[in-house]
């Protein structure tokens, strides 16, 4: 799955603002499913949704690494 990748050697940013003590992954199944994000900072996660949403207040800001989940190994599994 990873191969002709190149590795990921950028650092995430240290996590920040409202958000910041959100980690891993939103995964909202149903293709209509809405992520509403009302706040503000930088929170090493990923979401997978229908439809994402950053209110024009918030400055959200998401820098996922995988290896700072799951030892590295994520895979989708139904």
């Amino acid at each position: 799955m990873t191969r002709g990748v190149p590795p990921d050697t950028q650092p995430v940013p240290d996590p920040c603002g409202a958000i910041g003590g959100l980690q891993g992954t939103i995964y909202a199944a149903h293709q209509n499913a809405l992520v509403l994000i009302e706040a503000s900072g930088m929170a090493n996660l990923q979401v997978i949704a229908g439809e994402i949403q950053v209110t024009s207040d918030a400055d959200a800001r998401f820098g996922f690494k995988a290896s700072a989940f799951a030892n590295s190994s994520i895979r989708l599994v139904e």
